[in-house]
């Protein structure tokens, strides 16, 4: 009876081991620098009001006296709502609501217009631009026009096949006041284009791209509040000695992370908006320049969200357009990742509308997108204006894309590599200061031969990896505590003194 035991405990203990076994080596496939747990932690679910969040604006009205604050506020609200509820009809091909808004043979014609898809209809308006033409006497009539109106759009197939465009529009709008409500007689397109040109680009553009090349910058987080804790536990004066210590090593950029939610997925943060105020402000008076990604831990790419990503765009954009230490804009961090997660077409159609959504708005500093493996990189390379992406492989593949991205001639930044030096239960004994020293400036030499900037990942090591953030891989979040040039005890590893000499030139 007891050997019988005895067997079937070795067997249990066996087959234990077994699982464990296939569980690790499935993931030693996976090279260490996975970066966030996409499906646990980089998209929040939580209710969005898009008629809250898009923009009205009216153009001076020097000589409409008799165009009161309450009237104009009210049309506009009239206005939005229209919008919404139309842009509710395409999607939900109820009409039932319509005649609230607009006149009985408007409704008809956007309806018969609306027939013509062959699937159903996503629209989203970031803004609008409202120019009064005519208001009568009585203050019952308006007669205006909005232009430039960013007009989004996904067509979703019976295949689920999902078609966007972005167009922009002119309209000239007549709106009347029956019974207390404003309501929409006359929408009619004078206007409409597939693009819209950039900005003019400023001299201070050409100056910061000449800087481009020149990046020998690191990935920065403090070291006791890192990823979802560093902007909540922001402290001014371990942030001015962090900068004062990348600046006295020898770096010149640095690499730092917007989340959407911490700067306010609807009203901007204004708290967390002065704390980068201060970063900024901290960085330019150390003789740093800053590349700031934007949209980190985002809320999904679905087109109902644009509207909060717009307004945090516009307003962050609008803020440092002057800053001396803004170097240049990320657009956001890893798309490619989310690939996985989201279908592929909405990420790109995303990616697409904020590119050019972003020109409009800044023609001082360049614009790059951070990908996290180097074969994307080619996406967008003719819209942006240089070329970045992350490398946590060998050097033979780091070539090999970097000779595929010489057709684009563009400037290229390798904005992310680097290699854990703490082992972990998967790789015992394979990670060793000296290794990560080996290829982090094998990796350096390679960029200067080529006239490629870079970016180190990261300043520390740390005391934690949040499974939040990682996942719930112990293997995974152990490598990302030891990615940095500086240990938990404050001393500097073996690859600083090797990365001097690229730093002194």
């Amino acid at each position: 009876m007891k050997q019988g035991l005895k067997k079937y405990l070795y067997l249990a203990l066996a087959s234990i081991i077994m699982i464990f076994a296939l569980v690790i080596s499935s993931s030693v496939i996976v090279y260490f620098k996975t970066g966030a747990d996409q499906s646990q932690s980089r998209f929040s679910r939580s209710p969005y009001i898009i008629d809250d969040l898009t923009e009205v604006y009216w153009y001076d009205e020097e000589d409409q006296e008799v165009w009161t604050d309450f009237i104009r506020d009210d049309v506009a609200k009239s206005y939005l709502q229209c919008w919404k509820t139309l842009n509710d009809a395409y999607w939900t091909l109820d009409w039932s609501k319509m005649d609230r808004f607009f006149d009985e043979a408007l409704i008809d014609r956007l309806q018969d217009s609306s027939e013509d898809e062959e699937g159903k209809l996503k629209r989203v308006c970031l803004q609008h631009h409202l120019e009064l033409q005519h208001l009568s006497l009585d203050f019952s009539v308006v007669v205006f026009e909005d232009r430039n109106i960013p007009l989004i759009q996904e067509l979703e197939l019976a295949d689920g096949t999902i078609l966007s465009t972005t167009t922009y529009l002119d309209l000239q709008v007549k709106m009347v006041l029956q019974d207390g409500q404003w309501k929409v007689y006359n929408w009619h397109t004078i206007g409409q284009r597939n693009d819209m040109k950039r900005e003019t680009r400023d001299s201070s553009y050409h100056d910061n791209m000449s800087k481009i090349l020149d990046i020998k910058g690191v990935n920065y987080y403090s070291q006791h509040s890192p990823w979802k804790e560093f902007w909540i536990e922001y402290d001014s004066t371990v942030i001015h000695q962090d900068l004062s210590k990348i600046r006295d090593l020898g770096f010149n950029s640095i690499r730092v992370f917007i989340p959407l939610l911490d700067f306010g997925r609807n009203d901007i943060n204004l708290d967390n908006v002065k704390k980068l105020d201060h970063m900024l402000n901290t960085a330019d008076s150390l003789g740093l320049m800053i590349v700031p990604t934007l949209f980190d831990f985002p809320i999904g790419y679905d087109l109902w969200t644009y509207p909060s990503y717009y307004r945090q765009l516009k307003f962050l954009v609008n803020r440092y357009i002057d800053h001396p230490a803004l170097l240049a804009w990320n657009l956001k961090n890893e798309p490619d990742i989310d690939f996985i997660y989201h279908n592929e077409d909405v990420v790109l159609s995303w990616l697409q509308s904020f590119i050019a959504l972003y020109y409009q708005l800044d023609n001082k500093h360049p614009l790059t997108i951070g990908w996290a493996d180097g074969k994307h990189a080619s996406l967008f390379a003719d819209q942006l204006d240089y070329i970045s992406f992350h490398h946590y492989t060998e050097l033979d593949e780091l070539k090999e894309h970097i000779k595929s991205l010489s057709q684009f001639d563009k400037n290229l930044v390798i904005e992310e590599f680097g290699f854990p030096s703490g082992n972990n239960p998967v790789r015992l004994f394979l990670n060793t200061q000296s290794k990560q020293a080996d290829y982090v400036t094998d990796v350096v030499q390679f960029a200067k031969e080529n006239n490629i900037g870079w970016m180190v990942w990261t300043l520390y090591d740390y005391p934690q990896a949040p499974s939040s953030v990682f996942g719930w891989k112990p293997w995974i979040r152990k490598d990302q505590r030891h990615f940095g040039l500086i240990g938990l005890d404050g001393s500097f590893k073996k690859v600083v003194p090797r990365l001097q000499p690229f730093l002194e030139n």
